[in-house]
């Protein structure tokens, strides 16, 4: 189980991922399995 801090630490952590894949693609410069 989870607390509350954590599943929110999970989750800024999961956005973070998200928008930093996405600021690749449209750089031009992401590497596939860079986040594996």
């Amino acid at each position: 189980m989870f607390t509350e801090a954590e599943r929110a630490a999970l989750a800024l952590t999961e956005e973070g991922t998200r928008l930093g894949v996405i600021v690749r693609n449209q750089g031009g410069s992401y590497e596939p399995g860079m986040f594996s």
